[in-house]
């Protein structure tokens, strides 16, 4: 017959929880890694896209260029070297261009 006296049992019980305590410990740190994994991929895609929009703009800067066209904006200080497309305007676009670029590309 098998007997197991108190002390064997509570040493097995002791063993069983470190198990699963270190199995937990070690799926929290696969998952912690899945995480930032995530997070850097969608870090890249969005410099990706901050990047797309940057050329876009850049065509549409082109266009103005050849027309001989400035959008207007109160920070201009009417330098010959400004861009068609000028401090917060550029911005405004190019945050509104990638945040659609982020959008259709989830």
């Amino acid at each position: 017959m098998f007997i197991i006296n108190v002390v064997d049992l509570l040493s097995l019980v002791i063993v069983i929880i470190s198990l699963l305590l270190f199995g937990l410990f070690l799926l929290i740190i696969r998952i912690q890694e899945w995480l930032e994994d995530r997070k850097s991929k969608k870090n890249i895609e969005i410099q990706k896209n901050r990047k797309a929009a940057i050329n876009i703009i850049e065509v549409f800067e082109n266009l103005l260029e050849k027309k001989n066209i400035k959008i207007p904006n109160e920070d201009r200080e009417n330098n010959t070297d400004e861009s068609c497309i000028y401090s917060s305007d550029y911005y405004e676009l190019e945050d509104a261009i990638t945040s659609i670029l982020n959008h259709k590309s989830n």
